[in-house]
């Protein structure tokens, strides 16, 4: 979910320039506001803050994945059933305790993604590890899936007879034996082969 479906960049910007002060200069990307926040003193306990927040209380300023709709779209008019797992602990890590799913479930049903234009209610699996959301997508029977993390889709345990999507933004080397795509609009063009 985060990172494919949420993006979080002008979100992080705008927190760590209110709670944090970084500078206005620091680019609106994820990687550089991490840098930034972990060379400040005690900068790793800002950086878990700063997620905690982003994808707790403040989700609700989070925005869609560009494109990500039309996809979607094309995927259910190929009669596709669809299914939304992301390893999402209960709780943030910071001091702070934010409820993590409970957050994502809201900006989901927030922004329409849940329900007849997107995802099923029952169709959102939250897992606490990277081998429960592994497990999960063994266990769901399915046949493709996306994520924007290498260590998914090259993950040992992942299971062979599922196609491997990986969606890097950023232009960052793809997963070894995944379809790689920069945006949802390009995912679009990957759906009639």
């Amino acid at each position: 979910m985060d990172g494919t479906v949420v993006h979080y960049d002008r979100l992080f910007h705008r927190l760590a320039r209110e709670s944090f002060g970084l500078p206005a200069k620091v680019p609106v990307e994820k990687a550089s506001i991490r840098a930034w926040l972990r060379s400040q003193t005690n900068g790793e306990e800002k950086w878990v803050t700063l997620q905690g927040l982003a994808y707790g209380s403040e989700i609700r300023s989070a925005e869609e994945a560009p494109g990500l709709r039309t996809f979607l779209a094309g995927c259910r008019n190929r009669g596709w059933e669809l299914h939304l797992v992301s390893h999402k602990g209960e709780l943030s890590a910071c001091a702070r305790k934010f409820p993590l799913r409970r957050s994502a479930w809201n900006w989901l049903r927030s922004v329409g993604l849940v329900g007849s234009h997107a995802f099923a209610a029952g169709s959102v699996h939250f897992a606490s590890s990277r081998e429960e959301k592994i497990r999960s997508i063994r266990d769901l029977g399915l046949c493709l899936f996306v994520d924007d993390l290498p260590e998914i889709l090259e993950h040992p345990l992942f299971p062979q007879r599922v196609e491997r999507w990986h969606y890097i933004p950023r232009g960052a080397p793809s997963a070894k034996s995944a379809v790689a795509f920069r945006s949802w609009w390009d995912a679009v063009g990957f759906l009639g082969r």
